[in-house]
């Protein structure tokens, strides 16, 4: 699936997208550069939790 969507719609989306493919499979997440990663991977860990990484862009290690 690929979704184009309006910047004031994006973050919503990802959860919802997260949140039904959290047990179902891997989720790849296209950004603009480094800075916007480590922005998002942010937003996401006040939301969601450090239950998000299990390997990620290199801002971040490994949780097992």
């Amino acid at each position: 699936m690929i979704e184009i969507r309006p910047v004031a719609d994006r973050f919503l989306r990802l959860l919802e997208i997260l949140g039904q493919w959290y047990e179902k499979g891997k989720v790849l997440i296209f950004v603009k550069g480094q800075a916007e990663c480590d922005n998002l991977f942010r937003d996401l860990l006040k939301v969601r939790g450090p239950f998000l990484c299990r390997t990620c862009c290199r801002s971040c290690s490994p949780v097992r």
